[in-house]
């Protein structure tokens, strides 16, 4: 009877210890599904664009390097003038310079090493410089965090337009001019509402001399590109409430 009493008072015991065990968790999962469902009975309002380029004018300095021709390196300083007729389109204005003489730029390794083995000396053009009108598209577009503080905004597209292209090539020290071509992909990061950092990939098309051909010959001038872009006016006003889609 003795040991009946103690396993009774022993069962009583853990039975109390599981209902102190479970009141506070049980409170716990019926507050999580309170909170839930009043979540649930909110709307949610989309954060609308941090950054607005609709009729605002893009002043893009830029520094770029060529990576295509094996030959001869040339590096660039460019502008673009862009004005933004929409959220996704704009049309501009390009210039850009790459003679630097020797400062900047010159053969490669390639060209010294054929020079040595061939006793010969293979021609290349290089553009002096050039300047075009562009229409540019961005497509893609996204937000992203900046160190887990606030909201970056980011754009990536396409440009294609006609340029004015003076050019000679390393052999034949005659500058030629003519209409070519200018086509980029390009993506813009946004820092605030008027400050972007700039990254470019161009290939310049045009017709160059070279020593010893009869026919100008169609060239390309591919280079890798970085700068930052400065809108304006500095500020923007959003032309729909928040929560409402904006305008392209």
């Amino acid at each position: 009877m003795f040991f009946g009493l103690k396993k009774c008072v022993w069962w009583c015991f853990l039975g109390v210890a599981l209902c102190m065990f479970a009141s506070p968790v049980y409170a716990a999962s019926k507050k999580k599904k309170q909170v839930r469902k009043k979540f649930k009975d909110k709307i949610h309002v989309i954060q609308r664009k941090p950054v607005l380029q609709k009729k605002r004018l893009e002043l893009a300095p830029r520094f770029g390097t060529s990576f295509n021709d094996p030959l001869y390196k040339s590096f660039r300083v460019g502008l673009n003038a862009n004005y933004h007729i929409s959220e996704r389109l704009f049309i501009g204005a390009t210039v850009d310079w790459y003679d630097f003489g020797s400062a900047l730029g010159g053969y490669t390794d390639v060209y010294e090493r054929v020079t040595s083995q061939t006793n010969g000396a293979p021609d290349t053009p290089v553009p002096l410089w050039s300047a075009g009108a562009e229409l540019g598209f961005a497509p893609i577009f996204g937000k992203f965090s900046m160190f887990n503080k606030r909201l970056g905004f980011y754009d990536v597209g396409v440009t294609a337009g006609a340029a004015y292209v003076t050019s000679e090539s390393i052999r034949l020290r005659v500058p030629t001019s003519g209409v070519g071509g200018t086509v980029s992909v390009f993506n813009h990061i946004f820092i605030n509402e008027w400050f972007s950092l700039n990254f470019e990939v161009r290939d310049t098309i045009y017709f160059a001399n070279l020593k010893g051909a009869t026919e100008k010959s169609l060239s390309h001038a591919a280079s890798v590109g970085a700068g930052i872009g400065m809108f304006f006016p500095r500020k923007f006003e959003y032309s729909t409430p928040e929560g409402s889609p904006q305008d392209d």
